[in-house]
């Protein structure tokens, strides 16, 4: 009568075809990785002379791009390792998270050097 069919709910969530869950990871990357962090940056720059406030602004928005492309990328890898068979896709996708991940880390760390620059000079 009550029967816990949990394996049905599981397969609806994921995508039908790898071709649809290729096509969902290209987006996800390209937009997390690629437009909200420039979408961000082009908000909150300076388009005159960067005063204390306006270095801070924008170090603070390079940060939180930098963190939504991490944050995307690491989403994206595990999603490829969940949604199914781990082949050569999941693991080109986990290498080019931790590609992301160690890009954003070191633009973060510019990001504290400008901001430093900016205030003290």
């Amino acid at each position: 009568m009550f029967t816990d069919d949990r394996s049905d709910m599981n397969e609806s969530k994921k995508p039908k075809s790898p071709r649809k869950r290729l096509i969902l990871q290209t987006i996800l990357i390209t937009t997390g990785t690629v437009l909200l962090p420039i979408a961000i940056a082009f908000i909150f720059n300076s388009w005159v002379s960067p005063t204390p406030a306006a270095a801070i602004r924008m170090s603070f928005a390079t940060v939180i791009g930098q963190t939504i492309s991490m944050s995307t990328a690491i989403i994206a890898a595990v999603l490829g390792f969940t949604w199914g068979k781990r082949n050569t896709t999941s693991y080109v996708v986990a290498t080019l998270a931790v590609a992301i991940v160690i890009f954003s880390v070191g633009n973060i760390n510019r990001a504290a050097d400008v901001l430093l620059l900016r205030l003290f000079t």
